[in-house]
């Protein structure tokens, strides 16, 4: 059982995540989340500008000239191609960093398993140094779950991208772990009828 540092930490994380959220920071300071879970948003208006900049002594130069009507429509049709790409690429990165973030959780649920499974190892009635053990690794897991829950919550755009299926998955494994009471059924098959 998780004593109650390890619930501390489960709603640490909740709180971080709500906190660090669009709810609240992308709110209080929408700039500081771009910046913080997007990160391209300034690169894209960097981009925009430098483009607008381009273009404008393009059509100064074009007016020095006496250009026609013509080449600066030419020139405006450029600029509008050269934003859609830009458009396009910040999409793009937009994309690829929410693929990293999405790895990166499913990283975190793998090693939750994997400290669920070596949990098991350890005999859940032994005392000393395999008790300490047992409840370090339970800290570790309710850890991770807690960064897990922060970042989730802080980017919901990660939900998302999940495929359906595993999100149902999930779900279904959580229900069937809910409905059936193992440790109840190992003690029952382990007691004797009298």
């Amino acid at each position: 059982m998780p004593d109650h540092r390890d619930l501390y930490l489960l709603i640490a994380g909740v709180l971080a995540g709500l906190l660090l959220g669009p709810a609240v920071l992308g709110r209080a300071l929408p700039e500081a989340y771009d910046q913080l879970f997007v990160d391209v948003a300034s690169w894209k208006k960097a981009q925009k500008e430098q483009l607008q900049q381009e273009i404008d002594r393009r059509i100064k130069a074009l007016e020095a000239t006496g250009a026609t009507g013509v080449a600066k429509e030419q020139v405006q049709a450029e600029l509008q191609a050269a934003l859609r790409k830009v458009d396009a690429d910040h999409h793009a990165e937009i994309n690829d960093r929410l693929d990293q973030r999405l790895a990166w959780i499913l990283g975190l649920g793998a090693a939750m398993a994997t400290l669920m499974v070596a949990e098991t190892l350890i005999d859940p009635h032994a005392t000393g140094a395999p008790a300490r053990l047992r409840s370090r690794l339970v800290s570790a897991r309710y850890a991770l779950l807690a960064t897990a829950a922060a970042i989730i919550l802080a980017q919901p755009a990660l939900l998302r991208r999940l495929p359906g299926l595993f999100i149902a998955l999930a779900l279904a494994i959580t229900l069937i772990a809910i409905a059936i009471p193992i440790g109840k059924m190992k003690s029952r098959s382990n007691a004797s009828p009298t």
